[in-house]
């Protein structure tokens, strides 16, 4: 039997490779969470969950990793409680402060804010890090669109057409 450790692993790279726009993205997070629905299992799929745009709880305590405070901070942007969203992604970066959840919640934080430089500059530190996320990928080519900075954003399509090779945002020129 593979061991706590390289199971937690492997969820992770799981994670770290989503790509919203493929159907079977979640259902394959969820899969291999099947057998293991403690806390540190179960948070990582709620945050996948939020990715894909699914119906997460908002609620600043009683989670017990960074992909709980991260799913719930995501889950209150897309509900448009920015309040929420800053005191989790706060909280987020207090206890986990070099978790790539949290930066990712960051950078969708600043984009939401209009921070474009910020977003961007948090997007960078994840796929520095997770070149596969393709949700990095996304607030990468956001912001540097909203920047104007349309060399970048199309080398930074490219990045994205590596990872999701049938995402929408490739039809931007």
């Amino acid at each position: 039997a593979a061991s706590r450790a390289s199971v937690l692993t492997k969820r992770d790279e799981t994670v770290q490779r989503f790509d919203r726009c493929d159907p079977d993205a979640l259902p394959a997070v969820e899969r291999e969470a099947s057998s293991h629905w403690e806390p540190e299992f179960a948070e990582r799929v709620i945050f996948a969950r939020a990715l894909s745009g699914g119906e997460v709880e908002v609620r600043l305590e009683g989670w017990n990793t960074e992909w709980g405070l991260a799913a719930s901070a995501l889950a209150a942007m897309q509900k448009g409680d920015l309040e929420s969203a800053i005191a989790l992604v706060t909280k987020l970066e207090r206890r986990h402060p070099a978790a790539f959840s949290g930066q990712f919640a960051r950078a969708r934080l600043e984009e939401l804010r209009g921070n474009s430089a910020e977003a961007r500059g948090f997007a960078r530190k994840v796929l520095d890090r997770y070149p596969s996320f393709g949700p990095g990928h996304e607030v990468l080519v956001r912001a540097e669109a909203r920047q104007l900075d349309f060399d970048a954003m199309r080398a930074s399509l490219s990045g994205l057409k590596a990872v999701a090779p049938e995402h929408p945002y490739l039809t931007l020129s």
